[in-house]
């Protein structure tokens, strides 16, 4: 998969769910997403969602692994993916609070947008965030995407309605901030 200087992005594995569904009852994973407050969902319950992601060619849900450790601190996803189009929406969650403001979360999305244009041959990759989101809008501005615009009262959460920002990023955009430098540390690929 893609490898950076401090972490990796694998696809999820069996042995990553029970993180992952520890996450997705963390307050401040839960304040910060726009899908709501998670259903609860058993082991058994994410091991068929692993099955159906595996088999989907519309989605790509990895894990984010800190090399030193080999522990999973997050996941990203690419999903849904229009072929036809070439585009997807792109998200990503760093569920290990310690892992947090070490740059991680850049390193994790300049991958992403690696393995989404050279890896999936897209031109085109969307986020969608909450206007209160201010941590992952910086992120998203720092790794090159642009403002779109605001789709009002988008998103019921915690009893009112949400603002949530629209951002993009282009084949192109991302190939000449590659070319200028300005996208970060060059980034390998192991297979």
């Amino acid at each position: 998969m893609f490898v950076g200087e401090r972490v990796r992005l694998d696809p999820v594995q069996r042995a990553h769910l029970q993180k992952i569904i520890a996450w997705m009852y963390k307050e401040e994973v839960i304040a910060r997403a726009f899908f709501g407050d998670p259903l609860p969902r058993s082991l058994e319950e994410m091991e068929a969602w692993l099955q159906q992601l595996r088999s989907n060619p519309h989605a790509r849900v990895l894990a984010v692994v800190y090399r030193e450790t080999e522990e999973i601190v997050g996941e990203v996803a690419l999903q849904p993916i229009d072929w036809r189009n070439r585009s997807t929406f792109f998200a990503v969650i760093l569920g290990e609070e310690s892992r947090r403001g070490e740059g991680l979360g850049t390193e994790t999305a300049r991958l992403a947008l690696r393995y989404a244009f050279e890896g999936l041959n897209l031109n085109r990759v969307e986020a969608n965030v909450l206007s209160s989101n201010e941590a992952s809008i910086r992120l998203l501005k720092r790794v090159g995407f642009t403002w779109e615009g605001k789709r009002r009262a988008a998103v019921w959460k915690s009893g009112q309605w949400e603002d949530m920002e629209i951002y993009g990023i282009t084949a192109r955009e991302w190939y000449e901030s590659q070319e200028s430098g300005s996208g970060g540390p060059k980034l390998r690929v192991s297979h």
